[in-house]
């Protein structure tokens, strides 16, 4: 296969897997989501507010976070988490959606809230970050490209489909998220290629396209004998122009 496919198809599948968290349906069908678990049209309209909300500060905390992580072993724990959220969302919706017991309805919405967790410091910016490395300098922005147009082709599917989903299979369209995003994240962890640490023009050569790196960041060997050297001719030049500057105003007085 060659190279350019190789650094192709992560940058498409990984958001394609990131999108089957749910979290498009989550956020724009928020609350008809609520409104089935049989909340107050007051409440249908502030628990999303408040999702949105959180979501600010777990997005602030993800980014003193990412740079900890292997970049695809991050993503796929992230992908993985949602998965497990949406699974205990399924399971009480299956039970309890048509019931009274409040307790388990607010556990539903607290699935909704921790789902975020996962997502927002794992998947939210570093998808973006992560397609944005994996291509080299002069494809970049094509990569970029692809992975965005398959988040909205995502986009388009998952939200057309959700209304007659919710409506006539219920609980069982989260399987339609569970059982693609558990496998990707499985995909994710053990054939995807982390990122993390390595200098943008050297990042093609772990893709096989070794061609594309000029000069290696561990070939560059700026040893302390060079440095002092370049300290001696810096002060030299100083000495000197201040030399000359002082023989120039002794002349002129």
């Amino acid at each position: 296969m060659p190279p350019i496919r190789i650094i192709r198809s992560p940058a498409r599948s990984t958001t394609a897997f990131i999108q089957c968290s749910g979290v498009l349906v989550i956020n724009n069908y928020g609350p008809l989501l609520y409104k089935r678990l049989g909340f107050s049209e007051t409440k249908q309209l502030l628990y999303p507010a408040a999702w949105l909300t959180l979501a600010v500060g777990l997005n602030m905390m993800a980014s003193f976070l990412v740079d900890h992580f292997s970049r695809n072993r991050f993503i796929a724990v992230g992908v993985f988490g949602c998965m497990v959220t949406l699974i205990i969302e399924a399971a009480l919706l299956a039970q309890f959606a048509n019931s009274s017991n409040e307790a388990a309805l607010q556990a539903a919405v607290a699935m909704l809230f921790i789902f975020e967790i996962p997502y927002d410091w794992c998947l939210d910016g570093l998808q973006f970050t992560y397609i944005a490395e994996i291509w080299p300098a002069h494809l970049r922005a094509k990569g970029m490209s692809a992975g965005v147009a398959m988040i909205s082709l995502m986009n388009i599917m998952w939200l057309q489909a959700a209304p007659t989903a919710f409506e006539n299979i219920r609980w069982k369209f989260y399987l339609a998220f569970i059982i693609p995003g558990t496998i990707g994240s499985v995909i994710i962890w053990f054939w995807f290629l982390d990122t993390k640490g390595k200098p943008l023009e050297e990042v093609a050569a772990i893709f096989g396209d070794v061609d594309e790196v000029v000069v290696y960041q561990r070939e560059i060997d700026v040893s302390a004998d060079d440095a002092s050297d370049d300290t001696k001719q810096k002060s030299f030049h100083e000495e000197g122009g201040q030399t000359k500057h002082d023989q120039g105003a002794r002349e002129k007085a």
